[in-house]
């Protein structure tokens, strides 16, 4: 992902790598208004994800969140993801919250502040419980930085996207060592 933002006077390029992409946005409903939309899409809670919102978000939601049957192939992604993740994958479920909030609000889904407000819980909850070098930490502080934003609280957004560049500068260390 990339993304240009202002701070202190100056542009910043801000590139955050993921394992896939996220937060696209969903098509238009065949012109149903917003409520309908949100009924046709899980209504207004994000941890409910439809079958279309699966489609949407990266490959670890569904291997993550997906409850009762099962198939091997899916079985097969999981064991994939729990690989790619590490001991962390077990709480990737919130950060699939949070995404499909942030999408929901993105295509005026749902009450905003609500769904803002719960993509925000769900990411404060994976800056606590990941570990440091958890390969998604930079990505989930640039959206913390994103919702901040979103919500008019600028100020406390730099905070978070100075978080996401300084482990990325901090990885890129790393790697060349």
């Amino acid at each position: 992902m990339l993304a240009l933002f202002f701070y202190k006077n100056k542009i910043i390029l801000l590139l955050v790598f993921a394992l896939s992409m996220t937060c696209l946005p969903i098509p238009e409903a065949n012109g149903l208004e917003a409520d309908q939309r949100a009924k046709a899409f899980g209504g207004n809670i994000p941890s409910d994800i439809t079958e279309f919102e699966y489609k949407i978000l990266p490959g670890y939601c569904e291997a993550r969140k997906r409850k009762g049957y099962r198939s091997a192939e899916l079985e097969r992604k999981t064991e994939l993801w729990k690989k790619k993740l590490g001991k962390d994958f077990i709480h990737i479920h919130h950060y699939c919250n949070a995404l499909n909030a942030m999408n929901r609000v993105n295509q005026g889904l749902g009450d905003r502040e609500f769904l803002l407000d719960y993509a925000s819980r769900n990411l404060d909850y994976m800056i606590e419980h990941v570990s440091p070098n958890f390969i998604l930490l930079p990505e989930i502080y640039y959206r913390k930085g994103v919702i901040l934003t979103q919500l008019g609280k600028g100020d406390q957004a730099v905070f978070y996207y100075d978080k996401a560049v300084s482990i990325m500068k901090q990885n890129k260390k790393v790697k060349k060592h």
